[in-house]
């Protein structure tokens, strides 16, 4: 049999917990969200783009109307192509970022340990 504070224990813990995974799910949405946000806003402004370009440049140099068809078939394929590389760089990136502060957490916490594994 547990004890009174053993069982108000163990309930503190599990509400702990669901409130932890709520949060986390709510920043998995979060996360899935901006994340088509974003592929939304690049797919949008590279469609846009070939037109805006051949604006700026109408009379200049005629071979910068083309810079984005190196990627693909179309102009507005290319601006496509290079938003989704771009964006892609930007999460590895992030990712590096992080990887990089969760490498040197536990390295002070090992330090804090005093364990050398």
């Amino acid at each position: 049999m547990r004890s009174h504070e053993e069982r108000l224990a163990a309930v503190r813990r599990r509400i702990a917990e669901e409130k932890r995974k709520k949060l986390l799910r709510r920043d998995r949405i979060m996360t899935a969200c901006s994340a088509a946000a974003c592929l939304a806003l690049i797919a949008g402004l590279s469609a846009l783009m070939p037109g805006m370009v051949r604006d700026m440049a109408a009379g200049g140099r005629p071979a910068f109307e083309m810079a984005a068809s190196m990627f693909g078939g179309s102009e507005a394929i290319g601006y496509i192509v290079i938003g989704l590389i771009s964006f892609l760089l930007g999460i590895c990136v992030t990712l590096l970022g992080f990887c990089i502060r969760r490498f040197r957490r536990e390295g002070e916490a090992e330090d804090d340990t005093g364990d050398d594994r």
